[in-house]
């Protein structure tokens, strides 16, 4: 968001399972009550529940809601600000991100939060704006991929072959 407003000119920039849509299957009702939630309720919480397919490891969910330093809930008022950012970053203009040497999205394949559509679309009018943009897909990663360390691998190889370009 703050690249697509011109808030900060990096050089690079990797968007890790970039939240730009709900995968289908998540609760419209809920999505489009958003905003007027946001209003009528701004301080009221919500908070993420262990249905939430975070990873394809379900140790690794567990792991998440047992841990006493994960936060675990939001305020409506900042998940209106994210879902609205995310509206944005769909219709950013490419010429804000065309000064950058390489913008690098990564996904997991078995991501269920995030649309790979919604990746895709931002990627190809990235690449039509002008934009040096990859997008990779680890297939058998979920929400959490930059723990992997292949992810680890792939991003430092795009990170050196970037920066040498």
């Amino acid at each position: 968001d703050a690249v697509r407003r011109g808030l900060v000119s990096p050089t690079w920039l990797v968007l890790s399972a970039p939240f730009l849509r709900l995968a289908p299957g998540r609760s419209r009702v809920a999505i489009e009550a958003l905003p007027v939630l946001g209003i009528l309720a701004p301080w009221a919480t919500v908070r993420a529940t262990e249905n939430v397919p975070l990873s394809t490891d379900p140790a690794r969910t567990r792991d998440f809601f047992q841990d006493p330093l994960t936060i675990r809930k939001n305020t409506l008022r900042t998940v209106f600000t994210l879902r609205r950012a995310q509206r944005l970053a769909r219709r950013a203009n490419p010429a804000r991100f065309a000064g950058l040497k390489a913008v690098l999205v990564v996904r997991g394949g078995q991501d269920a939060l995030v649309s790979k559509s919604a990746i895709d679309a931002f990627s190809a009018r990235m690449l039509a704006g002008g934009v040096n943009i990859t997008a990779l897909t680890f297939p058998d990663e979920g929400h959490e991929l930059t723990f992997q360390t292949n992810v680890q691998a792939d991003v430092q190889l795009w990170w050196r072959t970037a920066r040498h370009a």
